[in-house]
C-alpha cells in the first residue's frame, strides 16, 4: 500500500496533523490536542532548564510530530482556496517554542520558593519520548494505528510531496524517536533551514 502526504495544497489533514489559526475546529483537531498535551507535560522542565538549553525543546519537539506514522505536519489554511500548507520548521519552532513559554513567569516563581520541584533528567530527547507515550494513548485511545514505514528512509517526490511505504498490520510505535523522521526535502531547505540538525541530541543542564 502506497501512501503520500503533500506538503502543499493539502485537502485533508490527518490525525497527526497540526493546525495553524484559531477556532474550534482547529482546537479540537487530534493533532492539536496531541500537541497541547505534550507541549504542557514538557513545560515545567523547559522552564526550568537553563536558558542555552531551551532551544533543544522546541526542536525535539517538532522532529517528533514530524517521525509520527503518518508524519505530522504543521498546517495553515489559504483562506483563497480553502486547501492547506506547511509552514516550514523555522515557523513551526516559533510555534511550539511559544508554547512552551507560556505561564513561564509564574512557574518560575513557584519554582523559587519551591512550591514546584522538578526532577532533574537526562536529556531532552528521552524526556520526551516518556512524556508522549503517555500522552500519545490519552489522545488516542482508541489507536486508529496508523502502520509501521517499512524503510528508515521516507523519501520526499518532487513538488514537496512525501511518499513513504507502509507495511500493513505491522507494529506501529508512535513515540519512536529515530532516525526514521522525515528528510527536509531539497526543495524546500532554504524555508526549512534552522541552523542546527534536529536529529542531534545533547544532554542538558538544569537551572542551578
Amino acid at each position: 500500500m502506497n501512501q503520500e502526504y503533500h506538503l502543499t495544497d493539502v485537502a485533508e489533514p490527518h490525525l497527526h496533523d497540526v493546525l495553524c489559526g484559531r477556532g474550534n475546529n482547529i482546537n479540537f483537531h487530534s493533532g492539536n490536542k496531541y500537541f497541547r498535551s505534550l507541549v504542557k507535560s514538557l513545560r515545567l522542565d523547559y522552564v526550568n532548564t537553563a536558558k542555552g538549553d531551551k532551544a533543544y525543546f522546541g526542536k525535539h519537539v517538532v522532529k517528533h510530530i514530524r517521525s509520527l506514522n503518518p508524519p505530522g505536519r504543521f498546517l495553515s489554511q489559504d483562506a483563497k482556496t480553502g486547501r492547506f500548507n506547511d509552514i516550514g520548521d523555522k515557523k513551526a519552532l516559533d510555534k511550539t517554542r511559544q508554547a512552551l513559554r507560556e505561564g513561564a513567569p509564574e512557574i518560575e516563581k513557584k519554582i523559587e520558593i519551591g512550591e514546584i520541584v522538578v526532577p532533574a533528567y537526562a536529556c531532552v530527547q528521552t524526556l520526551i519520548t516518556q512524556h508522549a507515550k503517555e500522552v500519545y494513548k490519552e489522545t488516542f485511545p482508541d489507536d486508529s494505528a496508523p502502520t509501521q514505514f517499512t524503510s528508515n528512509q521516507p523519501t520526499y517526490q518532487s513538488g514537496g510531496q512525501l511518499s513513504v511505504t507502509f507495511l500493513e498490520q505491522s507494529q506501529f510505535n508512535p513515540v519512536q524517536m529515530s532516525d526514521n523522521a522525515p528528510p527536509i526535502p531539497t526543495s524546500y531547505k532554504s524555508s526549512y533551514s534552522m541552523g542546527r540538525h534536529l536529529d542531534q541530541d545533547v544532554p542538558v543542564r538544569a537551572v542551578s
